[in-house]
């Protein structure tokens, strides 16, 4: 009975184990939201393949915009590389009016995460890193003809 009772008690260890190393490598299930701007209304969703533009005076706009596996791969291991997966929930950084952040909710290996940044950037070392991480997937946004296909923003935030 000892034996069985340690066997068992191995097992959930190593599962612990598993689950907390689950972002140390990419996964097929990797996917992700990118929420960024005034009021986060620019939205990446790689869950569903999806593009949201805010045109502000005129709303938002959807439109299919897909990720390659390499492109998710690269932005994977760069959060990887800059530890975002052991950032806090959120981060209150330097407040501008109007409100301005950036947030990811991030699925790897069938576990969830969410980095919610308030505020703009300093020159920390982790808010350097932190939008490296964000002009790379908004640079690669802009790089793709769906998104270049989309109207331009009308009017602007005070």
């Amino acid at each position: 009975m000892k034996k069985v009772f340690f066997l068992l008690m191995l097992v959930v260890l190593v599962g612990c184990t598993v689950s907390e190393d689950a972002t140390e490598e990419y996964s097929e299930d990797f996917n992700f939201v990118f929420a960024y701007g005034v009021m986060k209304k620019n939205v990446l969703n790689t869950f569903d393949n999806e593009y949201t533009k805010d045109l502000v005076q005129d709303g938002t706009i959807k439109t299919e915009l897909i990720l390659t596996k390499e492109e998710k791969q690269e932005i994977f291991a760069y959060m990887k590389e800059i530890g975002l997966f052991q950032y806090p929930k959120e981060i209150t950084a330097m407040n501008v009016k109007p409100d301005i952040g950036y947030m990811f909710e991030i699925n790897n290996n069938g576990i969830k995460r969410q980095v919610n940044w308030i505020g703009m950037f300093n020159n920390s070392k982790r808010d350097k890193q932190f939008e490296q991480l964000t002009s790379m997937i908004i640079e690669l946004i802009a790089s793709k003809e769906s998104f270049q296909s989309l109207p331009e923003s009308n009017g602007y935030y005070e």
